[in-house]
This record gives C-alpha cells, structure tokens and sequence, in this order.
C-alpha cells in the first residue's frame, strides 16, 4: 500500500477517463476526481480524440499540464473500450475506477467504495446507484439495489416496473482491481453496450462478486442533445450483440433486452418489415417471452420515443429539496 496526503495507508487508486473532445465537460468530471474525500488517487485521462484538441486545453486554459495527480495519455482514436484498456495500461493503482467525461462524481465515491472493496475477499467490482440528469428532472437510480440473488443479465435486462427498467449499472459507477481489468479487459471495438459486455464477462468468473452501495454517488447525465453511442438508433448492433452472448445468459433476459434495446431503435430507423420478422423471431424464438417482455415489445414499438421519454421524466421527476438525504447506514454493502 502507499501512504495517502492524509498519512492513512491506502491503496492508490488510478480513474481512467476516456474523452472523445468534450472537453467543456471533461474539465468538470476531473474535477469531481480531485475534490475526492479519497485523496490517494491519481487520474489517466485517455484522449481518444483525433484531432488532439483535449491535449491543446489542457496546455492553455487548464493549467493542469504537469501536475503529479493528472497524466493525459493519448490513444489514437481507437474507441471506448480500447481507450479504457489504454487507460488501465498506463495505471499506477492497485485500483481502477472509470468516469465517462460527461459524468461527474460525489465528493464521497472513492472513499465509500473501497472502504467496501477492502472487506471483500477475491476480485470485487464495485458499482453503486447514481443521480439521474436530464434537462427536465432529477431522480436515484435504480430502484432496486442489486444483491447477488439473480445473475447480471437478469438484472439489467429483466425489468420489473413499466416507465423505466429496474436495474442499473453503468462504467462511471465502476471500480475494480486493476490485475482484474488487466486479464478482462473491456472488449474493443464495440459502439454500444461496452460496460454491459464487460460485467457479463467478468461476473462468469469464479473468484469474481459485484457489489453494489446503496448511496448515489455518480452523477448521470442523459436526455439533452449530446451524441452518445446508447442513443444510436443501431438495432443491428444491438441484435448481433446479444446474440454473441445468448448461449451465457438466461434465455428471457435475451428477450427483455430484445424488447427494450432493439425495438426503440428499429422504430426509429424506420425499420421495414423483413427488418421487424427478424426481430420479432429472435423475441419469440431465441429468447424466452414473458408477459411483461411482450407488453413491453408492444409498447416501445408504437410509442414514440419522445412521448415515452416525457412520460419517464414526469413520472420519476424529483421536486427540489424533496430528495431525502440518506444515513451512512444506509449504504450498506449488498452482495451475492
């Protein structure tokens, strides 16, 4: 272990942030890092970017060139994934922990998730519910905490509620120990679903747990105008995707994903009907329907995404200063 600021002997831990030129946004997520109650943490922001524009405001307007707490490497373009792995390559920690360049973190994040990870035995991955902003509403997510009684797939793809699934886990909630990424690492050149790809993959190994804290403590951003890869309407990807993955998976968590991830898409790419016939074959026939995958098939293909996305933010809409402030003992550690 190496001595943090403070004197305390803690594990140095390294955040990978990968950044394709939002660098508006990457100057506040690196922030969030440094403001971190956890100060034994250094950050490895992954310029993916082909133009090189991160590396021109991090000389000039961030002041931050030089500085021992933030490196900025360079990976060429390579994808979300690869840059990850990137990042992981050029790690000091023991620990990685990831931030998207849009997200941000509270102050608290890395010194509630590894006063965690520390407990556990093996290979734990840390996750933990986030706080939800769109441009219309705030609200904790997701309802339900995940706590090791079902497998990954069913629980981020098996929903248990009608506005908005029930299980959430996304990179910027993520920590694990570095050996781990390094012998699994994010698999590159995927455009969509790279931190689902990545849990479903680690979470089969035997000497693996993920552990998730009850507390919100990431900041999600979602619903305004920025291009990201989860809002492409590429069913395609999202079908051939889940197929490579059928035979390790629970055969009706095949058909929720179906249902919530390729039906959205295909109606808004304006699928044709061969295109439908395709998808509703690998619903019925590779997955295995429930009642409420087929309600939810039959809903996302007739209700427009818009409509569907006021419904979410007026149902889950947190007035302000109504959000209840949670106890310490409230984030107990859940695992399987």
């Amino acid at each position: 272990m190496e001595p943090s600021q403070d004197g305390n002997q803690m594990p140095l831990v390294s955040v990978v942030i990968p950044t394709m030129g939002r660098w508006q946004w990457l100057r506040q997520a690196v922030q969030s890092v440094l403001s971190q109650t956890y100060k034994n943490c250094e950050v490895v922001v992954v310029d993916d970017s082909p133009d090189g524009y991160v590396g021109q405001a991090w000389s000039f307007e961030w002041g931050l060139q030089g500085s021992e707490r933030v490196r900025l490497i360079r990976s060429g373009g390579v994808g979300g994934g690869a840059a990850r792995n990137a990042g992981v390559e050029a790690a000091r920690g023991r620990w990685v922990a990831f931030l998207d360049d849009d997200d941000e973190w509270m102050p608290e994040k890395l010194e509630k998730q590894m006063e965690a990870a520390l407990l556990c035995d093996g290979f734990p991955v840390m996750s933990c519910r986030v706080k939800v902003k769109t441009p219309r509403s705030e609200y904790v997510f997701p309802r339900h905490v995940y706590r090791g009684d079902e497998s990954i797939a069913e629980y981020l793809f098996c929903r248990k509620g009608w506005v908005k699934g029930s299980g959430f886990m996304q990179t910027s909630t993520l920590l694990a120990p570095r050996v781990l990424l390094l012998r699994t690492p994010f698999k590159g050149g995927l455009a969509a679903h790279q931190d689902w790809d990545w849990l479903l993959r680690v979470s089969r190994e035997p000497d693996v747990s993920v552990r998730m804290l009850e507390e919100p403590l990431t900041v999600y951003r979602t619903g305004d105008e920025r291009d990201t890869v989860s809002r492409r309407p590429d069913w395609r990807f999202s079908l051939h995707w889940i197929r490579g993955h059928a035979a390790s998976i629970e055969p009706r968590a095949v058909s929720w994903f179906i249902a919530v991830q390729c039906v959205w898409k295909a109606r808004a790419a304006h699928a044709n009907r061969r295109d439908w016939a395709e998808i509703a074959w690998a619903f019925f026939c590779e997955g295995r329907p429930t009642v409420g995958s087929v309600a939810q098939f039959a809903a996302f293909a007739v209700v427009p995404v818009g409509w569907r996305k006021g419904i979410r933010d007026r149902v889950w809409r947190t007035p302000e200063g109504s959000q209840r402030k949670m106890g310490r003992q409230e984030w107990r550690l859940v695992s399987r």
